[in-house]
């Protein structure tokens, strides 16, 4: 039978587990969604002539308004980006997950550093998505 603190370790591990499972497949369905979408929506990428036009594609700015803009210009690409920023964000979820359960299992002893990491993870998605100028 297991202590209450192993029962604990196994639920958290369970929890982080099912994010990052959750989290990597969302954001793999997105970006595959805007693959098919792009290469349906653009012939010309099926033939190897037309490399210099992967290469003209414009990247699109991580800034949630650009983004829904770009998903009525260029929808493809849009959902490959929000898939790449979903894998971005994964970890933060992770460590959100985290810190939620070491508040509810009131283990407290790892709650100031793993705290410190999402503010960190955050601040920095943050200032990415708003950079200074």
């Amino acid at each position: 039978m297991k202590s209450d603190s192993e029962a604990t370790a196994h639920r958290l591990e369970n929890a982080i587990a099912l994010t990052l499972t959750l989290g990597v497949g969302i954001a793999v369905a997105v970006v595959l969604t805007g693959i098919i979408i792009t290469l349906s929506s653009e012939p010309a990428l099926w033939h190897l002539e037309s490399a210099g036009y992967v290469q003209s594609l414009h990247p699109v700015p991580l800034r949630p308004a650009l983004l829904l803009h770009e998903l009525r210009t260029a929808p493809g690409i849009a959902a490959m980006t929000a898939g790449l920023f979903l894998v971005i964000c994964t970890p933060l979820a992770r460590l959100a997950v985290s810190t939620i359960m070491l508040v509810h299992t009131r283990e407290y002893r790892f709650l100031p550093l793993t705290g410190f990491v999402l503010l960190l993870i955050a601040a920095s998605v943050v200032l990415g998505i708003h950079p200074a100028h």
